[in-house]
């Protein structure tokens, strides 16, 4: 609202992926982001190393060399990896010891899972299917309040046409330059 009062350019890509962000730490782990450690980056690091070409795939013999340095990357960032996900749920065990005398908490997806270990039933495809869809929901109710309380606009005049629809190279393709848009809103108040 304060970028639409000022008419300021917004960075859309930025705002909607620490939306996004946000949402998956409140999601995951009950809270939001962790200063201690920086889960975000070790997450990308992991990801680009899934997504980086391994010469051992096209010359086998190759592997045992590791002359990219993948399998030594691996291993770096499953041990970072392990050790900021065993502070979580090593908190997480200790929130819950002293939380069954008081029993108000929302349950988060570590949560649920420590719990699930304590029980011999297998709802695995049952836990997914519901964070799936709250996750799903949670997003479209984001969009949808974008679109719905915000008329947008391109910066400096600038036309459709002209916009840089240019992907980068990464799991996902995202847009190698940021959206950027000026935000207008439309609930009938007149001061904008």
């Amino acid at each position: 609202m304060e970028a639409a009062k000022a008419h300021e350019v917004v960075d859309v890509s930025e705002k909607v992926a620490g939306l996004i962000e946000d949402m998956t730490y409140r999601m995951l782990f009950g809270r939001n982001k962790d200063d201690r450690f920086d889960l975000k980056s070790i997450v990308h690091q992991a990801l680009s190393l899934v997504a980086a070409p391994n010469l051992a795939d096209y010359v086998p013999f190759l592997g045992a060399f590791d002359l990219q340095g993948l399998t030594r990357h691996f291993k770096e960032t499953g041990k970072a990896l392990d050790k900021i996900l065993e502070i979580i749920i090593e908190e997480h065990v200790q929130e819950a010891n002293s939380r069954q005398q008081r029993n108000n908490h929302e349950m988060d997806f570590v949560d649920v899972m420590l719990s699930l270990m304590k029980k011999s039933t297998n709802t695995h495809d049952e836990l997914s299917s519901i964070i799936d869809r709250t996750r799903l929901l949670n997003i479209r109710l984001v969009v949808a309040q974008l679109v719905h309380c915000f008329h947008w606009e391109l910066p400096n005049g600038m036309s459709t046409a002209e916009m840089d629809m240019t992907e980068k190279f990464d799991l996902s393709s995202p847009r190698a330059k940021h959206l950027l848009a000026v935000p207008k809103y439309c609930l009938g108040v007149q001061d904008f």
